[in-house]
């Protein structure tokens, strides 16, 4: 198949080499761009989608007798009526040819010193969408180098050619445990989707920017989709998209990308109403089931250490040795002579049993109190200051798009990186960082807040916490 001309050096190379009328390829004088032609028009072009795609030029003639082609003296009409040529076709095809064309290519062509129009050429592609029905209610398809009717069989095996295709792009949302709104991209074919272009409705645009969320492969598209590969983004809070005058439960989004099964641009349109989801069932989380475990593990060593205390104080007193052991025991469970510890390990076991409800208001809880018990803030002034706003902001560029890429660049100073994590969560406790946006940027494991929630809290939260009981058993 040739390629589109675009130039008045493409028509005359056509010319020159006296390139043949075929299945693909078909000229058309001047005066076939007109009103009266508009059937003919819609019908070669519906033709060319049918069958295997092609390119249609009007403003060359066949010279049967010499058996050559020209350009024709007059050029095309710059009109069509009122309307300008191009513009005309492209609304007859739009309006004349069902369902519509995706892909058709107009191209005027001027002569080089830009006073004239030469040509008009139009690429059609082989349509996955077809079979496409002409104005007149007919469907045509290309034989050698006229456009025919089609048999009844010929129709059913060109619309069969649709259900051969298979989509390479999939658009979804899913709700995250009653709270996030997942943009889920995947391609559910076997062939690579490239060249993926995505728009999508203003307000749903507007959130995401707002937020400043919006992935760069909304923006900037995409080159290539593996298949079975997926992407996950989180577009929001679902509490907040369902509020009243939002305006975001509804969304639209459309993609475009280049199929190799039929060689050609293929767009999908995606609508989502988050009304739909209203009721969905939350489950048990893991972090939930944890939790249960750990309390009943706590549980169980409070009773172990209740149970050796008395052991202990039994044995002292068939010793005589009682209030010296009572000493040495209550020392090494912490309990009684050190109070402080014992709030700690409380306060602490608060923040590892949180859900997502409670996991913001009991750091907020901890951080009050190690800043404000005095045995414990006094032993903090040892600790290094630092930088935390440049230190969190140069983490944050680390990632890319993709949710939950970005690497926290921890100090291999041990008082350093204690540090680093007590200013992060009083970041959290004072607000200005959720732990919504720590998941988001840095470990988003799974698309249930709990389990987001219980990664900041093993990858974060516990190695802050012994890290900091162990500071501060060596420093009372």
């Amino acid at each position: 198949m040739i390629k589109l001309p675009e130039t008045e050096e493409d028509l005359q190379q056509l010319v020159d080499d006296n390139v043949p009328e075929d299945v693909h390829l078909d000229y058309k004088a001047s005066e076939a761009l007109s009103l009266s032609e508009k059937n003919e028009i819609l019908k070669d072009i519906s033709s060319f989608a049918n069958s295997d795609g092609g390119i249609i030029i009007y403003g060359i003639s066949e010279d049967k007798l010499k058996n050559c082609i020209l350009l024709d003296d007059t050029g095309i009409p710059a009109f069509a009526g009122k309307t300008p040529i191009k513009e005309w076709i492209e609304k007859i095809v739009d309006s004349g040819i069902n369902p519509k064309i995706s892909g058709l290519q107009v191209n005027l062509i001027s002569s080089e010193n830009g006073k004239d129009t030469l040509a008009l050429a139009i690429s059609i592609p082989k349509s996955a969408a077809a079979p496409h029905q002409s104005s007149d209610k007919k469907y045509y398809k290309r034989s050698n180098s006229q456009s025919n009717p089609m048999e009844h069989y010929e129709i059913e095996d060109v619309r069969n050619r649709s259900h051969l295709i298979q989509s390479l792009v999939n658009i979804d949302i899913q709700i995250s445990k009653g709270v996030f709104v997942d943009v889920v991209i995947s391609n559910p074919g076997n062939w690579n989707a490239t060249d993926i272009r995505f728009s999508m409705s203003e307000s749903m645009q507007n959130y995401w920017q707002k937020n400043g969320r919006l992935p760069s492969m909304f923006m900037k598209g995409l080159k290539i989709l593996p298949p079975q590969k997926s992407y996950t983004f989180i577009y929001g809070v679902y509490s907040d998209l369902m509020k009243d005058g939002m305006d975001l439960k509804h969304a639209e989004i459309e993609v475009t990308y280049f199929h190799p099964q039929v060689e050609e641009k293929k767009t999908e349109h995606f609508e989502f109403d988050l009304d739909d989801y209203v009721g969905c069932v939350i489950e048990k989380s893991d972090v939930t089931e944890l939790s249960n475990i750990l309390q009943q593990e706590i549980k169980t060593l409070n009773k172990t250490i209740d149970s050796i205390s008395q052991s202990v104080e039994l044995i002292a007193e068939n010793t005589g040795q009682l209030a010296k052991i009572k000493s040495v025991s209550l020392s090494y469970f912490h309990r009684e002579n050190i109070p402080t510890l014992y709030e700690y390990d409380s306060r602490v076991t608060d923040v590892i049993n949180s859900s997502y409800h409670t996991f913001e208001q009991n750091v907020v809880r901890f951080i009050y109190f190690i800043n404000n018990d005095k045995n414990i803030s006094e032993r903090l002034t040892a600790l290094p200051s630092i930088d935390f706003d440049n230190w969190y902001e140069s983490a944050k560029q680390t990632g890319d798009s993709m949710v939950g890429s970005g690497r926290l660049n921890f100090s291999d100073n041990e008082l350093e990186r204690l540090s680093q994590l007590r200013n992060l969560f009083e970041a959290v406790a004072n607000e200005k960082i959720s732990c919504y946006d720590i998941s988001l940027t840095f470990m988003y494991k799974s698309m249930k807040f709990n389990d987001c929630i219980a990664e900041i809290v093993m990858q974060l939260f516990i190695p802050f916490a012994r890290d900091m009981r162990t500071f501060l058993k060596l420093n009372f």
